[in-house]
């Protein structure tokens, strides 16, 4: 809907007065509409909202007394649904969430500047308008009821008395109608009431109605008779014409009143006086339509009485009578009405239904049932019209010309009781059986994404699948996709796409793990905003249109809403085709598809907090790992140097054992903070190789093994983690090549420490980009070389096989790679690689 004229009544609700009067001033400036109403506190807003006619409310959020929140949930208990803008100061996710959950209509946050105030212009607007447009579809929706009620019920209603007290009572069933009677004019000139229905008859107690000069024939029912117009008091109290029955309206409640005219036929006149309990409750809509409804109600009346002549003279007025059902179909709206005999031929067809179809009551007239149907038709439903026949009604639907009718069948009887024929009563119920189709729809397609999203064995990438899959069928469009943004990339995560001509998901459209500029997508407008936004036709929309995407694909129609992690937008759930949607999104369609981004969101939260705490549980098991096996070093020197100290007393055993205990605590301080701060070394320094390997020598037991440095040179590392490396290559060195091993005794592994070989060499050496350590041992078969760094890997039931895991381990923290090859002397050979030498090099 375009900008309207009407005024638009605002009452603006904040503790500031110098803010209110800035507003109110700068908001009646902007757009003339406008009216601006302000009140200090919650508690003057409320009496406000008494005392006026208030279109949208707008309030702060921290106010003395009632805060934004405690007026809104007021406003709403008491069942008053007019707009509602939160515009505070105080704005948060949690502010924000409970002003929703309180039935908020929008929120915005002040802000510096006069442009926050053109912000608010445009939600105040664009809430009264939609609210506007809302009631008048209520209303519109009341109205259509109301006809249909009252035609159901003047076509059921056999007499007068029946036709004018159905009437009555379907009129007070109708919001805000409360009482109706309808009267016929004396010759006294008084009007004298004859049926009413509502909530007071005894107000027709209290009155007294003329319809000549005098002064109680003023008022809009003798108005109405004197001028046979349908006349109308939209203020009962400020009507100077209502003036004699102000007190008794006003006890009552009634605030304003439509009077319409009725005509009994033959000259014999009525009114038909409806009361409403709010003022101005009869729009031009509504009028119209009640001025109709009377001259329907006039022909009902009409056929009423030359029913009763006809059923006293049937046999020799057949004619007229047949006439007067004519009179009565031709008049009927959105139905039609047919007459059938016994043979099961139309005599009688009319209706205003047949104005919008092929078929006309002319070609029906005289024609056999079987004549003028189809087949499928007589199939179907022609055993209704011969239970007719035998006195039964019968209801049923059908379809004809791409429309969907209700039919109600009733048996016809002469004076005697006897079926003579039959009535078919039909009546256009295309538009409701639509909005019932449609709420079966929704129902299914919420139960579906219920049971998605209840489905404890489904994995989150196939949820969203079954989610994008959903959502493309209700939006009626190809493709759907989960994307995450970083920085300014855009990627396809997962992607839903029809799988035509045999071509993969993604053949000639976005494929999953493509990334492209945020800025070349529509999604743009979706992170930035951190709201849903939908183009029926891109084509229309400028922006949509110039980006990318759209040029390169045929992007027609776009509808995407944000996936918030932890607070923040983490990507977009959205939707789009190669052709223009058919007309604009539903506001069901947009709700729908913002629900599957949140549930997505919730999801994804979900799994990557599950995905850390598993992190940080295998971290754990695995510092207990690589604490228990590292440690085992220090621990068997220790064990040695204990021995040999109480054995001989000398000084130097003492020494290794200190150095042992010191390496331990080292040992656990940088296993703890290499699992506490991840594996990647940040602040690496200059090491001489040489030196380091002498040290981690010293604190493996070799037995008779013999170290050799084949060359030396400075390396940039971190300390304590080259010595775990270069220790655990020590002693896989030793206990791997060891004597028993080379004669293949599989039971001494790197895991037994078995250093009976006296004659093994391990050489330390330098590369262009790197070094190596290798020995003159057993070696690594070729076939295993593959599998010796996997964690747990040993070559014997005992073993923890964590010790070249950990060597992998040091040297990715590092950057480095490791490399398993045989030595010049047959035995094992580790190359690392990809280590940063400092100058100075030998």
């Amino acid at each position: 809907m375009g900008p309207g004229t009407d005024p638009i009544r605002v009452l603006h609700v904040d503790d500031d007065p110098a803010f209110l009067d800035v507003a109110a001033t700068l908001l009646e400036r902007k757009d003339d509409r406008i009216e601006v109403a302000t009140a200090t506190s919650a508690d003057e807003g409320l009496e406000r909202l008494d005392d006026a006619d208030v279109d949208c409310i707008v309030s702060d959020y921290d106010m003395p007394g009632l805060n934004g929140i405690d007026f809104l949930e007021r406003v709403r208990a008491s069942g008053d649904g007019r707009p509602f803008v939160l515009f505070t100061g105080k704005g948060s996710e949690e502010v924000a969430s409970e002003a929703i959950s309180a039935g908020v209509t929008d929120y915005l946050q002040k802000a510096p500047g006069s442009e926050q105030y053109e912000i608010l212009l445009n939600r105040i607007v664009n809430a009264v308008e939609a609210a506007r447009i809302r009631a008048r579809a209520t209303r519109q929706e009341r109205i259509n009821t109301l006809i249909r009620e009252s035609n159901r019920r003047l076509v059921a209603a056999d007499t007068v008395e029946d036709i004018e007290g159905a009437v009555c009572r379907t009129l007070t069933n109708a919001t805000p109608f409360r009482f109706a009677w309808i009267g016929e004019p004396e010759a006294n000139g008084e009007i004298v009431p004859r049926t009413s229905a509502g909530d007071a008859d005894d107000y027709l107690d209290e009155v007294t109605i003329y319809h000549d000069d005098r002064p109680r024939g003023q008022g809009p029912g003798g108005r109405a008779i004197r001028t046979d117009e349908l006349q109308v008091a939209q203020n009962i109290p400020d009507d100077p014409s209502f003036a004699p029955w102000h007190d008794v309206a006003e006890r009552y409640g009634y605030e304003s009143v439509t009077v319409v005219p009725l005509s009994y036929g033959g000259g014999r006149t009525g009114i038909l006086a409806i009361y409403a309990d709010s003022p101005h409750a009869f729009d031009e809509v509504e009028l119209s339509v009640l001025e109709e409804l009377g001259e329907t109600i006039g022909r009902a009346l009409e056929a009423a009485e030359t029913r009763r002549r006809l059923e006293s003279r049937r046999a020799a007025e057949r004619t007229r009578k047949e006439g007067h059902y004519r009179t009565l179909v031709d008049a009927l709206p959105n139905g039609a009405i047919a007459l059938f005999d016994t043979d099961l031929r139309y005599t009688v067809v009319g209706g205003a239904v047949f104005d919008d179809l092929d078929l006309s009551p002319e070609d029906m007239e005289g024609e056999a049932l079987t004549a003028v149907h189809s087949t499928a038709f007589c199939e179907a439903y022609l055993q209704h019209y011969r239970a007719v026949l035998d006195g039964a009604e019968r209801t049923f639907e059908f379809e004809y010309a791409d429309r969907t009718f209700e039919a109600h069948v009733a048996p016809v009887r002469d004076e005697t009781g006897a079926v003579d024929g039959g009535i078919a009563m039909t009546q256009d119920v295309t538009d409701r059986v639509r909005r019932q189709r449609e709420l079966r729809r929704r129902e299914r397609v919420l139960r579906e994404t219920y049971e998605v999203i209840a489905d404890p064995s489904l994995s989150v990438e196939e949820g969203v699948r079954r989610l994008l899959a959903i959502g493309a069928d209700v939006l009626d469009v190809r493709y759907g996709i989960l994307s995450r943004v970083d920085g300014d990339e855009y990627a396809f995560e997962v992607v839903h796409a029809p799988d035509e001509d045999g071509k993969a998901v993604g053949d000639g459209g976005p494929a999953e793990g493509d990334t492209v500029a945020l800025t070349a997508t529509n999604c743009e407008r979706v992170v930035r905003s951190g709201e849903t936004v939908a183009v029926a036709d891109v084509s229309d929309d400028p922006d949509c249109d110039a980006r990318t995407p759209a040029a390169e694909s045929d992007l027609a129609c776009y509808v995407g809403a944000p996936v918030v992690i932890d607070g923040e937008t983490d990507g977009t759930f959205c939707f789009y085709d190669t052709d223009p949607h058919d007309g604009a999104f539903s506001e069901w369609e947009l709700t729908l598809v913002d629900l599957l981004s949140r549930w997505v969101g919730v999801a994804l939260d979900r799994h990557e907090t599950n995905a850390r705490l598993r992190t940080q549980n295998e971290r754990v098991r695995e510092f207990t790992s690589i604490v228990s096996h590292d440690l085992r070093n220090p621990l068997t020197v220790l064990g040695g140097a204990l021995e040999l100290a109480e054995a001989t007393g000398e000084t130097e055993q003492f020494d290794r054992c200190r150095r042992a205990l010191d390496r331990m605590g080292s040992l656990v301080d940088d296993l703890t903070t290499l699992t506490r701060e991840g594996a990647v070394v940040t602040d690496a320094e200059p090491v001489a190789l040489g030196w380091a390997a002498r040290a981690c020598w010293e604190t493996v037991e070799t037995g008779t093994a013999e170290l050799r440095l084949d060359g030396d040179a400075p390396i940039l590392a971190d300390e304590a983690r080259l010595r775990q490396l270069l220790e655990n290559l020590f002693r896989n060195s030793v206990e791997h090549g060891s004597t028993d091993n080379r004669r293949g005794d599989a039971g001494d592994s790197v895991e037994h420490g078995s250093t009976d070989d006296d004659g093994l060499t391990v050489r330390i050496g330098v590369l262009d980009d790197g070094f190596y350590v290798e020995d003159d041992g057993v070696g690594i078969p070729e076939d295993e070389r593959a599998r010796v760094f996997e964690r747990g890997y040993s070559t014997t039931a005992t073993g923890t096989g964590l010790g070249l895991s950990i060597v992998e381990k040091m040297a990715a923290a590092h950057g480095w790679t490791v490399a398993v090859s045989e030595s010049g002397a047959g035995g094992a050979r580790i190359d690392v690689r990809g280590v940063e030498m400092d100058d100075g090099r030998e």
